[in-house]
């Protein structure tokens, strides 16, 4: 069975692998794009790899295309990480010196990989399996390959809890996409853990063919829908443009009344940068704002203090709920109305001004018609 099916699914998962590279790139300018190219290219280039070891016969050659192997796995989980940051508008979070940190394991183990042979930390014994058309590759790993196995299980997992906080997130346009991408990355999560625990035929090892299936699902999905235009990463960078924009000052609470987040026109509000306004009550900063929330009503007018001159607001309340209805915060708007409080009382002053003038007009009028009527 092994000897008619996996000689040829390797090749072409290959093609496939490819192929998928291509369509991706073809779509560079699309968030996630990039990182979705590079996990496919480097999946199929791994399918090619494991089908040049396969077809060798010498241990020493098997050796090498394993080191290569190897050397090629170290970029899929990365690539993986990138691309649900860039999918989920979250790649800002990845600073220079993170990413440079995030470098620094794969390095380390393709140093390993390359130098076994004076300290065989990767692999200890090696020993040739006969399938009949091919021969595979049995071998014993040693304490860096599997420290590397949890590092790059690790960064696959940080990219699935992003999904996963996205699929909580968001509505439902989006959700089947995050579930696609959830069961594309455990495939070659699981055919890995598989193959690393010998659970698979001995010198059989499919997880470049897994992970070729994964990055089809990944580009097939992101890429190939009409939801390009309006993925999350565009609409999340969109909301952030609007909010930043806004005049209102917006102000976003956790559920205990500690300051989350605010737009430009909010952090002119609080007095401070919103870096140092994370985490702090809303009391402290404005304790007359505060004391205002605790109005049942959603909308009121509210009366502050800003640079030493009193300023009026058109203040509202919108409360923000997760599952099952439970409130995990809320966002303040305020509108600043102050230039119409100030034409509505001039308005109002100029009105009472009016009608007394006309008051003393007419009863002037109305003494002089007493005087003539008598």
């Amino acid at each position: 069975m092994y000897e008619s099916l996996y000689f040829p699914l390797i090749f072409l998962a290959a093609m496939v692998g490819v192929c998928t590279a291509l369509f991706a790139l073809f779509y560079r300018d699309r968030p996630g794009a990039k990182p979705a190219a590079v996990f496919a290219g480097t999946a199929s280039v791994w399918a090619v790899v494991e089908g040049l070891r396969v077809v060798q016969t010498g241990l020493e050659t098997m050796v090498f295309w394993t080191g290569i192997a190897l050397s090629l796995s170290v970029l899929l989980p990365p690539a993986w990480l990138l691309f649900v940051l860039e999918y989920t508008g979250s790649e800002r979070r990845l600073t220079r010196q993170l990413f440079a940190a995030l470098l620094v394991e794969p390095l380390l183990f393709l140093s390993v990989v390359w130098t076994n042979d004076a300290h065989e930390l990767v692999w200890s014994t090696t020993e040739i399996v006969g399938y009949g058309a091919f021969d595979g590759l049995a071998i014993e790993f040693e304490l860096a390959f599997w420290a590397h196995q949890v590092y790059a299980a690790l960064l696959l997992t940080v990219g699935a809890l992003l999904l996963v906080r996205m699929l909580l997130e968001t509505d439902r346009l989006y959700q089947w996409q995050g579930i696609a991408l959830l069961v594309a990355v455990l495939v070659p999560m699981s055919t890995n853990a598989i193959y690393s625990f010998g659970l698979f035929p001995s010198g059989i090892d499919p997880t470049a063919i897994s992970y070729v299936l994964a990055s089809v699902v990944l580009v097939v999905t992101v890429l190939e829908t009409e939801l390009l235009g309006v993925a999350p990463a565009t609409r999340q960078l969109g909301r952030e443009a609007v909010l930043s924009e806004l005049d209102d000052a917006m102000i976003i609470l956790d559920d205990s009344g500690r300051i989350v987040d605010a737009n430009p026109a909010g952090t002119t509000l609080l007095g401070q940068p919103v870096a140092d306004c994370l985490g702090r009550r809303l009391g402290n900063l404005i304790p007359t704002l505060a004391d205002a929330l605790d109005s049942s009503t959603a909308q009121r007018q509210v009366e502050l203090e800003l640079d030493g001159k009193r300023r009026y607001y058109d203040l509202r309340r919108s409360e923000l709920y997760r599952g099952y209805g439970t409130i995990s915060g809320q966002v303040l708007s305020l509108r600043d109305i102050t230039e119409q409080r100030q034409r509505e009382q001039r308005l109002d002053v100029l009105n009472r001004l009016l009608r007394h003038n006309v008051r003393n007009e007419l009863n002037v009028v109305r003494g002089s018609i007493e005087l003539a009527s008598s």
